[in-house]
């Protein structure tokens, strides 16, 4: 492609994109030499501030977009995430991407903390992306801070210095107990009184036990 054909793709790109917003940061002039581009500086600053009015407008939207969201949400919460994506997808916000859903609900969850977390932090951006990285890294230093904090009061008052829990150490802690193992009295023991705590009669969960064993077999 000659350099004359790559200047006037490039003036017309330029130009579609100004067109959406109403402006012409861009003019082009015709030369002897073939077409070139002249750009307006004026132009191209006020393009900028519409796109800054427009970003801040659509993050509201979206923000408006994940209040619906949430609520349709409520009665899912508690339940397996494929339901929730499965409703979506019969209703008209099925258009909507999983990831622009989260955003979505994420910043209407979060939307006066993140308001307070731009101003507090002089941060500018109105990618909802950008916004949630920030505040979540944010969050994080914060937690690092308080439990700093923690561990030096500790070591105030007790003269101990305390040793944070390595990533390995808090692995080991969350891993559940193995189970004694029960005899056969002990489990028929506990089936009864599981049959008695949840009204029903120790025939009927004979049966299905039966019924399971033969199943297995």
């Amino acid at each position: 492609m000659s350099n004359l054909s790559v200047k006037k793709e490039v003036t017309n790109r330029v130009l579609a994109a100004a067109a959406l917003l109403n402006e012409t940061p861009v003019m082009t002039v015709n030369v002897k030499k073939g077409a070139t581009v002249s750009i307006d500086i004026e132009g191209a600053a006020k393009a900028y501030k519409g796109l800054v009015v427009s970003a801040k407008k659509n993050l509201k939207v979206l923000k408006d977009i994940g209040t619906v969201l949430n609520v349709l949400y409520a009665p899912y919460a508690e339940r397996a995430s494929k339901d929730w994506g499965d409703y979506v997808k019969t209703t008209e916000l099925s258009i909507m991407s999983r990831m622009d859903r989260s955003n979505a609900q994420w910043l209407a969850t979060n939307w006066d903390e993140i308001q307070a977390f731009k101003i507090t932090n002089c941060v500018n951006s109105n990618s909802v992306g950008s916004l949630r990285k920030l505040f979540v890294a944010a969050q994080k230093a914060e937690e690092k801070k308080l439990e700093a904090e923690r561990l030096a009061l500790l070591e105030k008052e007790s003269g101990v210095t305390p040793t944070a829990p390595t990533e390995t150490e808090s692995e080991e802690e969350e891993k559940p107990t193995m189970a004694k193992k029960l005899t056969d009295v002990e489990l028929v023991e506990m089936v009864m009184a599981l049959c008695k705590s949840n009204g029903l009669t120790p025939k009927t969960i004979a049966t299905m036990l039966a019924n399971a064993a033969k199943a297995a077999k």
